[in-house]
């Protein structure tokens, strides 16, 4: 049944490879930068008043025949993005280097990739240049990995990716034993509504974790609203370390540039039989954002917002922060 299967996806690949009539790929830059100005409330945290860039993609898409193009990609990542007890540093990598086959139904990219965890939401939400995703707050998934990308469009309804991948996120190149494999399926009923559904699946330090989400969202010209639950098996590759999660994000627009919106995430791990407490209780809680956006022109937006993080540990203070956020994309 599996080499059926298995046939019949590159028999699928081939004949839309051989039948696509998709229009020829231009060459362009690619560039996108995350920079912030915010104001600490809490007196004597270590989360200092400042200045911050948090994202600088530089990159270009290289057109190399009708169908077939090249990405090329560098990040150069925050201090905070490094591993622990390395010199805190700018540093780059590469975000994504990959060749790509692209069709009006079928997609494959191989090389560094875009991964499908958290993709499409950040995408339908627009909202990543105010902070990180659920799945990346909380370590539930990478951005880019190693791998193989294929997705397919059967319809405006539906559309399904799968992807192989190293497991070890867009920063380590290394390579081990284990891969990591994911599914998803986008259901779009009408221009306004989707859903998301993903799984993963990968073996780490000799545990099996996975990753599952559900994302529904609705938008209009008027407002939009998404949400989304996670859960996450053995997240720190211990036997039954289980965790889950929500995140909500929604927006009003209040003219044609203006949009008030909102977020709230929040992140639980489960207690393990035989304890009192859930075993991550030091890294559960919620957090909040709140604020306005401003669309200067289709490259650049700026939002003032309110972020708070309120964490399940008593010991532990409320952050509360006053960003102006900026993002430059083209």
């Amino acid at each position: 049944m599996k080499r059926l299967f298995l046939l019949t996806v590159i028999l699928v690949i081939f004949r839309e490879i051989s039948f696509s009539q998709s229009d020829v790929p231009s060459n362009k830059p690619i560039a996108e930068i995350f920079t912030d100005f915010h104001v600490n409330l809490v007196k004597g945290s270590a989360n200092t008043t400042g200045f911050s860039l948090n994202r600088a993609y530089f990159g270009y898409n290289f057109a190399l025949d009708k169908n077939f193009f090249a990405v090329l990609i560098l990040n150069v990542a925050s201090p905070d993005e490094l591993a622990k007890g390395s010199k805190a540093r700018r540093y780059a990598f590469f975000r994504e280097a990959s060749m790509n086959y692209g069709a009006d139904r079928l997609n494959i990219s191989m090389g560094m990739v875009k991964t499908k965890i958290y993709m499409f939401q950040q995408t339908w939400l627009g909202m990543r240049y105010l902070a990180k995703t659920f799945q990346d707050l909380n370590g539930y998934g990478t951005d880019s990995d190693l791998g193989i990308s294929v997705t397919y469009k059967f319809s405006d309804l539906l559309e399904a990716d799968l992807m192989l991948m190293n497991g070890e996120g867009g920063g380590s190149l290394q390579l081990d034993n284990n891969l990591k494999s994911s599914g998803g399926l986008t259901i779009s009923p009408s221009k306004n509504v989707s859903f998301r559904l993903y799984d993963d699946v990968m073996k780490n330090k000799n545990v099996w974790q996975s990753t599952s989400l559900l994302f529904a969202g609705y938008k209009n010209d008027h407002f939009f609203l998404g949400a989304e639950f996670n859960y996450k098996t053995n997240l720190d590759t211990i036997n039954g370390h289980n965790a889950f999660g929500i995140s909500a994000t929604g927006g009003v627009n209040l003219s044609g540039k203006t949009m008030f919106f909102t977020r709230y995430d929040l992140a639980r791990s489960v207690t393990p039989h035989g304890e009192a407490a859930n075993w991550n209780y030091r890294n559960d809680g919620a957090f909040f954002i709140i604020g306005m956006q401003y669309t200067v022109s289709r490259a650049v937006r700026i939002a003032i917002d309110y972020q708070s993080k309120i964490p399940d540990d008593n010991s532990k203070s409320n952050s509360n922060m006053i960003f102006i956020n900026l993002v430059m994309k083209i």
